[in-house]
């Protein structure tokens, strides 16, 4: 985990899968993503590349896509946007289980079910929240939060040690006060 920059990373995206979006004549729409962010470079760039993907599948005529970042208390939120066929409303709420393909996967493209499902379990290993919202035949917005600082992951093991540490460092300074008692007397 590092930080990064977050228009670098949606634009390395972006080119990675430049000759299909050109080949679909997709338009790209980018707009305040000068934000730093903190996560790892690898796994969202394999986030942003399968919903990619999947606005690629699933667009119609004179299809879009955009990136946005807005920024929240304690996270920055990149929603990624298309107007494409959209999401049954009976299909979203398990559309990130896992092999589960839905209406609109079986109708239009062979699906796995396997990719937004990949997507939400790597959000969660990255302490990254993500969630989609879709209106049949007009849009789907996937959004991931990123962190506003590196803190958050310190996890369990980490916060652990510190402990540790923070006792070792409290007896240690017990025992310096006992020397020091015993040689006042």
């Amino acid at each position: 985990v590092k930080e990064l920059s977050l228009k670098e990373v949606v634009e390395n995206a972006v080119k990675a899968n430049a000759k299909s979006l050109i080949g679909n004549k997709i338009k790209i729409k980018i707009e305040n993503l000068d934000q730093k962010i903190f996560s790892d470079e690898k796994w969202v760039l394999f986030i942003l590349n399968q919903v990619i993907s999947n606005a690629i599948k699933y667009k119609k005529e004179e299809a879009e896509i955009s990136f946005c970042a807005r920024c929240e208390k304690n996270e920055i939120l990149l929603e990624i946007r298309d107007n494409g066929i959209g999401i049954s409303p009976k299909d979203l709420p398990r559309i990130t289980d896992k092999g589960y393909t839905g209406t609109t996967g079986r109708n239009y493209q062979k699906s796995t079910g396997m990719g937004l499902y990949l997507c939400k379990k790597l959000c969660s290993k990255l302490q990254l929240s993500f969630y989609i919202e879709s209106k049949e035949e007009e849009y789907t917005k996937v959004t991931i939060g990123f962190p506003r600082n590196s803190m958050i992951f310190l996890n369990e093991e980490c916060l652990q040690i510190i402990m540790y540490i923070h006792i070792l460092v409290k007896t240690q300074i017990s025992q310096w006060n006992l020397k020091f008692r015993k040689r006042s007397n």
